[in-house]
């Protein structure tokens, strides 16, 4: 369609006309008019007008329909409010803070313009009324407050993109999708980093899978393995500090085996992790040292106490070649010679536990 061919637009690298393209514009009414709204930055309009374009049966064989679709739910999503953790009742202000991109304002309003959209976990909302946020359930009735899930524009923005990929495989194409989609990508693993604690961690663990999969949908024989890195040790982390506070047992033994578990996977990544190694010492010598510290020592007990102990000792030896291993790597981390001092003090090994004392000594020498 020639009207196509002098529209020169660039939105952030991605979504640009040329003749080349031009040639595979969809003979569509609805398409033109959604590629001109969002060429003005009108993107309430270009979502309305792209889906009745990929209605048409000859549009939805169309790559490029399927593209700009993609770019199109991706600019939806970057004008919702960015993901946070927020408090029920932190003002806008305190909010602004969290946010991954803090250029952006609290002035977009939706609907009334006294409320404000704003995502929450998986199954709330979150509205700014009097610059103060407050919950919203989303099983209530949304109409009066136009509340959409961000995401569902990021997935419909992913699906088309890959729909427009399995259309036209060509480097071309390939090309243009591929920003697009590792800009979406991005921003789960972003969120996913901003949700690494101990509240909101289920919903970290939700957004770090969607990265994964679109990543490996992406390119199969590509690794995200430095990242699975990092997520499963912070991840590990959190729930070594959700074990180490919990006084209920089932759920202090959930905690012990989902942080294991965690650092366990680092280390099957990089057995050379010092820091999943050390943790991984820490988590089995906590556990022993809770065991003793809540022995009970009446002497009608005895079964129990020696169970105990027993317990004690199988830990502490789980803890030990992780804690060796950590020294190995890094000689001079005092946690770690301090670990081993602890250790093998605690498992009645005293000229041990005498040595590592030593160069405990040694390494405060050195540094005065």
């Amino acid at each position: 369609m020639r009207f196509f061919c002098h529209i020169a637009i660039l939105f952030t690298g991605i979504l640009l006309c040329d003749a080349a393209v031009a040639q595979n514009t969809p003979d569509n009414p609805d398409f033109v008019k959604a590629y001109n709204f969002i060429s003005k930055d009108n993107v309430d309009s270009a979502l309305i007008f792209i889906d009745k374009a990929v209605a048409d049966s000859a549009v939805r064989k169309n790559a490029l329909a399927w593209y700009v679709r993609g770019f199109i739910y991706k600019e939806a999503f970057k004008k919702c409010k960015r993901l946070v953790k927020p408090t029920v009742g932190m003002s806008a202000d305190m909010c602004r803070d969290l946010w991954s991109e803090p250029e952006q304002t609290v002035n977009n309003y939706h609907g009334n313009a006294a409320e404000q959209k704003w995502i929450y976990g998986q199954g709330s909302y979150l509205l700014l009324k009097d610059n103060v946020l407050v919950e919203y359930q989303a099983g209530e009735n949304t109409a009066h407050y136009n509340v959409q899930h961000p995401y569902s524009y990021s997935d419909t923005a992913l699906a088309s993109l890959f729909r427009s990929l399995a259309l036209d495989s060509s480097a071309e194409n390939r090309k243009n999708c591929t920003p697009t989609i590792n800009y979406i990508a991005a921003k789960y693993y972003s969120h996913a980093s901003i949700l690494m604690d101990s509240v909101h961690y289920p919903s970290a663990i939700t957004f770090f899978n969607k990265y994964e999969a679109v990543m490996k949908k992406l390119n199969p024989s590509g690794s995200t393995d430095n990242y699975k890195v990092s997520f499963q040790m912070a991840l590990g982390d959190v729930y070594s500090q959700l074990f180490f506070h919990s006084g209920n047992e089932g759920t202090r033994k959930i905690y012990f085996d989902s942080a294991k578990r965690a650092y366990n996977t680092v280390l099957s990544l990089n057995p050379d992790d010092v820091g999943a190694n050390y943790s991984l010492a820490i988590l089995y010598y906590n556990q022993a040292v809770y065991i003793i510290n809540n022995m009970s020592y009446d002497v009608a007990d005895l079964k129990n106490l020696n169970n105990a102990q027993d317990t004690e000792v199988v830990l502490m030896k789980k803890s030990l070649p992780y804690m060796e291993k950590t020294y190995q790597l890094d000689p001079r981390k005092r946690d770690a010679i301090e670990g081993l001092k602890g250790i093998y003090y605690l498992l009645h090994e005293y000229q041990k536990a005498s040595e590592y004392d030593e160069k405990l000594k040694a390494l405060n020498e050195n540094k005065q």
